[in-house]
């Protein structure tokens, strides 16, 4: 039997690299052959995020010159991500638009919604329903695992699109309760699961870990969306108890005086390890507090 999921498995983003592995993993061990669709809209390309959203405010020159500047930085990052899903998953060719799915469908016995927020209209443009596998057309079994709205309310064209699209599939698992309910609200049946990321033990996340020479003792701050201060000054009151030093992952300098050591360049592979050894944990992140409890 042959699977193929779906998810947001691309991008500068820990969670979604990890999350996609652990799904991975979790059916191979199942003893099903597993592929990951490569499907990379055309919306996350560098320059639509960095520079287009940006010309509303600032003339086109300043906002070409800023992007010829900061882009080696960019691609960096995002190579880090990519050479990670190459080397650990199996993925279909590269789609960018949802009309090259619908013509040239990567062959499954079953398709897989895998976990992050596939279903959160601010992430992904409505109108494109590919998350939600509107381009299998001939009866395929589709299956949902912690799929993710992320938020606690959604709009009446949402509603719609949710019952057209969601009650094709056989089967439907979500990662909040708030998804749960806002599905149930739609008379779609489904039930709240563990992230993929809990599907693999804390040793099987050490085999994947790439060691460290770590001596200090540490406090962990993982932030997302460059909320650095807040988190900072929790694992500031932290390290004046306990005298431990504060290592910080984040994709942006923090500058702040109080931090030790910072990571903007790591393998998701090191990213696990400093999990691994951490005194405290100080995140925003849903999936550092995972990692954290795993």
């Amino acid at each position: 039997m042959k699977a193929d999921i779906l998810t947001i498995h691309f991008g500068v983003n820990y969670g979604s690299c990890l999350q996609v592995y652990a799904l991975s993993e979790s059916i191979k061990k199942c003893g099903i052959d597993c592929k990951v669709i490569d499907y990379v809209p055309k919306r996350y390309d560098s320059w639509e995020i960095y520079g287009k959203n940006k010309l509303e405010k600032y003339p086109f020159p300043l906002i070409a010159l800023w992007y010829l500047f900061t882009l080696p930085e960019r691609e960096y990052q995002r190579s880090i991500f990519k050479k990670f899903l190459k080397r650990n998953l199996s993925l279909t060719r590269r789609y960018k638009y949802p009309d090259e799915l619908k013509k040239d469908v990567p062959l499954a016995d079953i398709y897989i919604a895998g976990s992050d927020q596939i279903w959160n209209y601010d992430y992904n443009t409505p109108g494109d329903y590919t998350y939600m596998f509107d381009f299998l057309k001939n009866g395929e079994k589709k299956f949902a695992y912690a799929a993710s709205i992320g938020k606690s309310q959604i709009t009446e064209a949402e509603k719609s699109d949710f019952k057209k699209y969601l009650s094709e599939f056989s089967r439907i698992t979500v990662r909040e309760k708030s998804a749960k309910d806002l599905l149930n609200d739609c008379a779609i049946k489904c039930e709240v699961v563990l992230d993929p990321t809990f599907l693999l033990s804390r040793q099987e996340w050490k085999e994947l870990a790439i060691p460290m020479k770590i001596s200090d003792s540490y406090i962990l701050v993982y932030v997302m969306d460059n909320l650095h201060k807040r988190l900072i000054d929790i694992a500031a009151k932290l390290k004046e108890k306990y005298n431990h030093k504060i290592y910080v992952i984040t994709f942006k300098a923090t500058k702040d005086k109080r931090v030790d050591k910072e990571f903007h360049y790591l393998k998701p592979e090191r990213f696990l390890t400093l999990f691994d050894n951490a005194e405290f944990v100080v995140t925003n992140s849903f999936h550092g507090t995972a990692f954290s409890v795993n």
